[in-house]
């Protein structure tokens, strides 16, 4: 299968099956942004090698499974933004290497577990603005040593 560009954004999706692009190994961009999915579960993402950019803002996100982006080893930008997460958990992001943009902007996060971003070694941009965080603890932003941009203004 050569498909390398997966758009089915603005639809009324509610939900995304475990493994549910794993036929579409060559996907380099998906984009489900403006959908109703409330869930990512586990390994709804696994086997795609080659995904680069995976748009998911816009929907009702409420809950991310820890084990939702496994695998996604050269994954570099992940969006997020405008959903209703309401805290990062350190397992979200893990085995994320080659991330280098994430936008969680627009949310309802008030808290953000230690070492969430940990795996995110090259991250350079993260936005966490349009949040409700009242505080931040120092070991957060742990090991993000190429963050060129953070945004946390509006919380």
């Amino acid at each position: 299968n050569y498909i390398e560009e997966f758009w089915i954004y603005d639809n009324i999706i509610s939900s995304l099956d475990s493994n549910a692009f794993s036929n579409l190994d060559q996907l380099k961009i998906i984009s489900l942004e403006n959908n109703f999915v409330i869930e990512i579960r586990n390994f709804t993402f696994n086997n795609l090698p080659n995904l680069q950019d995976l748009r998911l803002g816009g929907n009702q996100i409420e809950k991310i499974n820890d084990y939702s982006f496994n695998n996604l080893t050269n994954l570099l930008t992940l969006d997020l933004k405008r959903n209703r997460l309401n805290s990062i958990n350190n397992n979200y992001f893990k085995q994320l290497k080659k991330l280098n943009k994430l936008d969680l902007s627009f949310n309802s996060i008030f808290y953000i577990v230690k070492n969430s971003f940990s795996d995110c070694k090259i991250l350079n941009e993260l936005d966490l603005s349009f949040n409700r965080l009242y505080a931040i603890e120092k070991e957060v932003f742990f090991g993000l040593n190429s963050i060129k941009i953070l945004k946390l203004n509006h919380n």
